[in-house]
């Protein structure tokens, strides 16, 4: 199973190479500027510089504060939650927010000059953030003399060096934040899992299931695009056309067929076979083959025996991303955004969709708990600290995305409410962000005969699963950002008063922080999917919210492809309006359905999860909760949902 790993690689066993301009005293007061109880309005700490020892390529990456901040904030709240204002859902171009909200034009001819002094191409920019590329060494010297430019300090939110190649060192070493899929391996079905299907047949004579015997009901496409009630806009042609998902990767899907990523070959060759497996993947399940690309926006990985490892994994994280967000969206573009690194390339790599308005929906399946970058006990493995700062250089690419109309979609992680590291309680970052929609997982059970279907929606529990007995839904409340308007609106529950942070050795008091997720969908290995990888299936079934995330920015993209004059954006504000008005009346009020019902829609814009937990916080039926959030979508109703509404935008129709 691969699990969803918190921070740098090198935190348990490796050193730090130390800036001589920053001080082990100041990296720890950057560790108190940001307190856990922190209110919604988060501070800018002092500028963090995060150095590596590599040896090799490395990359610097430099997070700049955004000009005018509460303007832009005051405009992000007035386009999702406002609709007596004339920006309510009017967004802007990514040449007008660099106009409007971008770093001065001086700051980053500086940090240039730095680059360039040394030696460094820039390789990657935004309003926020400017990326460079050269030897270690050359990006040691950068970062020093970085902080020690008096000039930029108050621009900068932090500058990190991430290492692209080992250098010859045993394994990677730098504080940076490192992250991991968030997906989570099931049964071993075999070679020929189809050979058992037992499922009802739907339109087209497509099965929904496919049940193993005394093992996981596995969900075939045509029974996920069924049971969230997408197929009236799939059989009236809204199926996603002129919408394009991206999914954010580190390493995409490289060739394993050939022994690219085996730790025992001497030399990697590195082919990238996203997109022939997905075409694979449709005709083995008679979707569409879709348009299909796949970019670099911080160069070609580079695979060696370091991070051969990490790859594979990777590998089967963008099958996932890739294959069942186009399971949703059968019509919309897939762009496979590959990241060289599982550093904070990730985030650059984002950036680079949002400023060049490439994408309508990014999908992200990787996290790394907040603890994390508080943590400063050697006991926990987790000293020399790497500073909250850096969520909030996170934070600026989410809200372009956002004042673009570009909606994002964050896995909330697989091991329940905690980090596997600690033990404590911790949510997982970018789902805490306030400007992304946060996408926990369910047990998603259904039986079928010839002319119904009963429909069960649990939580993917914590403690569930036969096969690893730690994993479950992520969920919680973030040490960083404080509610969103939209949980303001619905006045949240907590649960709990406070929690206990053995590892920062304080008390953490969740009320009035940002809850996540938002919404949920199938995650669970037990009600999990098949991939294909290497140009055939996978011999296992998939699940984790790795698969909740891409499910849900698929369902999104169907749903925008019905409205030809209304961009929803992120979605997570709209969910929260509408329950702020209909409360209860917002849910599907059954479970057991004719089929026929399935092919021309249901009543009611979300499904309830019935029950669950994830080790800390348990589900309310109806009611937001840190496990599931508000429940799942129903694609069909809340396309109508959203048309009822335009033209009165003050109110939703159902």
């Amino acid at each position: 199973m691969r699990d969803e790993r918190v921070l740098p690689h090198g935190l348990k066993t490796k050193s730090v190479i130390r800036l001589s301009a920053l001080s082990i005293a100041s990296i720890l007061a950057l560790m108190v500027a940001i307190p856990a109880t922190q209110a919604a309005s988060v501070p800018y700490p002092q500028p963090v510089y995060v150095s590596c020892f590599a040896g090799g390529p490395s990359h610097i990456l430099v997070f700049f504060k955004l000009n005018d901040q509460s303007r832009l904030t005051s405009y992000l709240n007035d386009a999702y939650y406002n609709p007596g204002s004339p920006s309510y859902h009017q967004f802007v171009s990514a040449a007008q927010f660099d106009a409007q909200y971008s770093a001065p034009s001086w700051v980053f001819n500086t940090v240039e000059s730095i680059f360039h002094i040394n030696g460094l191409s820039t390789i990657a920019s935004g309003p926020m953030l400017i990326e460079g590329t050269g030897s270690e060494s050359n990006v040691q010297t950068a970062l020093a003399q970085l902080a020690g430019s008096s000039k930029i300090q108050s621009y900068i939110i932090g500058a990190e060096c991430m290492p692209q190649t080992d250098g010859g060192q045993p394994s990677k070493t730098s504080q940076a934040p490192s992250y991991a899929p968030t997906d989570a391996r099931g049964a071993n079905v075999g070679s020929t899992p189809l050979s058992n299907g037992k499922g009802g047949s739907g339109p087209n004579s497509c099965t929904y299931q496919d049940v193993i015997a005394d093992g996981p009901q596995v969900w075939l496409p045509c029974g996920l695009q069924t049971i969230y009630d997408e197929n009236p806009l799939i059989n009236q042609g809204s199926s996603g056309s002129h919408q394009t998902i991206a999914l954010v990767d580190a390493y995409g899907d490289p060739d394993n067929e050939t022994g690219q990523v085996n730790v025992h070959t001497s030399s990697y060759v590195y082919d990238n076979i996203a997109c022939s497996d997905l075409a694979t993947f449709n005709t083995e399940f008679n979707l569409p083959q879709s348009a299909c690309s796949v970019i670099y926006p911080t160069g070609v990985p580079q695979l060696a025996a370091y991070n051969a490892v990490d790859a594979e994994g990777w590998a089967t994280e963008t099958a996932i991303d890739m294959q069942y967000s186009h399971t949703m969206a059968p019509q919309a573009h897939i762009l496979e955004v590959t990241s060289s690194t599982d550093y904070d390339d990730l985030y650059a790599s984002i950036e680079y969709v949002v400023n060049n308005q490439l994408a309508n929906m990014i999908s992200l399946s990787f996290g790394s708990w907040e603890e994390g970058f508080y943590c400063t006990s050697a006991a926990y493995g987790c000293a020399p600290p790497v500073s909250a700062a850096l969520m909030l250089g996170y934070d600026e690419i989410f809200q372009q995305a956002a004042a673009e109309g570009i909606g994002v979609f964050a896995s909330s992680g697989d091991y329940g409410a905690y980090t596997p590291y600690t033990g404590d309680v911790s949510a997982s970052s970018p789902a805490t962000d306030p400007w992304v929609s946060a996408v926990g997982g369910t047990t998603l059970l259904a039986t079928f005969t010839a002319h119904t279907v009963t429909r069960t929606e649990t939580a993917w529990s914590f403690g569930s699963d036969s096969y690893n007995p730690y994993i479950g839904t992520g969920g919680g409340f973030s040490m960083v950002f404080g509610e969103t308007q939209g949980q303001q609106r619905i006045h949240i529950s907590t649960q709990v008063s406070s929690i206990p942070e053995p590892a920062l050795q304080i008390t953490f008091y969740p009320q009035g922080q940002r809850g996540e997720p938002d919404l949920a969908a199938d995650a669970d290995p037990s009600t999990g999917v098949l991939i294909i990888q290497d140009g055939a299936f996978s011999p296992y079934v998939w699940g984790g919210t790795s698969l909740a995330a891409p499910l849900t920015a698929g369902m999104v993209a169907t749903v925008q492809s019905n409205m030809k004059h209304f961009t929803i954006g992120v979605l997570a504000p709209s969910l929260y309006m509408m329950y702020s008005q209909q409360h209860g009346f917002i849910y599907v009020q059954q479970t057991q359905f004719l089929i026929d019902q399935l092919n021309f829609g249901v009543l009611g814009t979300m499904f309830q999860t019935a029950s669950g937990q994830n080790g800390e916080y348990s589900v309310t039926p109806g009611v937001w909760n840190p496990v599931d959030g508000l429940g799942q979508l129903n694609v069909n109703a809340l396309s109508q949902a959203f048309s009822n509404s335009f033209g009165n935008l003050g109110g939703y129709g159902f």
